[in-house]
């Protein structure tokens, strides 16, 4: 598989955890290698595995969970969902020579990869944060479609059937698609159908691995790890 490095591994948060009441990245879970963790450090490992230690949390959130993550970029689109985060990291993406706005804790900036080599490996490679047990061989099972999918816009996980816009990765392309959608009036905030049907490419993966914690009966029925 060629180099990594042009693809922006993010971790999207800034949902405000209605349903389960509290904040739910700070819950205490297993993360797959058995460590004691916080639910947000399950998708923060799962990138790092694969891209390094690199990986960059989207949205406005707890200080102590942007500081589980190696930078953090202040959501220029807030309240409107995963899509506004996806397309905050494309602009910065896509910007030749840009540094990340956010820190951890004052720490320096990330700078976001430049577009120089095979385009087809250009972009943002999206988690969402809340995911409990997506791991690093899901984000390869996308990439491995990425790699056989060059005209594709976006390269999304389906597991069961399901296309899962939040386990995925975006092309440049899709900057333009996003911003019109969310310049609409009202906003399409949707990522299901956001992509061009013939631009879309799909990944199969292990429904398990796309089970992400929306309220507290859901992390006490969470199965294990397998």
């Amino acid at each position: 598989m060629p180099t990594l490095d042009h693809i922006f591994p993010i971790v999207l948060v800034g949902g405000r955890s209605r349903r389960f009441g509290r904040d739910k990245l700070r819950e205490p879970v297993m993360l797959a290698d058995g460590r004691e963790g916080w639910l947000v450090d399950v998708a923060i490992a799962a990138l790092r595995e694969v891209f390094g230690d690199r990986v960059v949390i989207v949205g406005d959130c707890d200080g102590q969970v942007a500081g589980r993550a190696d930078g953090r970029l202040p959501d220029e689109h807030p309240g409107l969902g995963p899509a506004g985060g996806v397309l905050t990291a494309l602009r910065a993406r896509c910007r030749s020579s840009s540094s990340m706005a956010g820190d951890r804790d004052q720490r320096s900036a990330v700078e976001a990869p430049t577009v120089e080599d095979d385009g087809r490996w250009h972009g943002v490679f999206a988690l969402s944060g809340d995911l409990a047990r997506v791991r690093a061989s899901t984000v390869r099972a996308v990439l491995d479609a990425v790699e056989r999918t060059p005209d594709a816009w976006a390269v999304l996980a389906e597991a069961g059937g399901r296309i899962e816009p939040c386990i995925g990765l975006y092309r440049a392309p899709m900057l333009d698609v996003l911003a019109r959608r969310l310049e609409a009036t009202p906003p399409l905030l949707s990522l299901h159908d956001a992509a061009p049907r013939e631009r879309l490419a799909t990944a199969p993966i292990p429904p398990g691995e796309a089970v992400n914690i929306n309220s507290p009966d859901d992390l006490a029925t969470l199965p294990p790890w397998t």
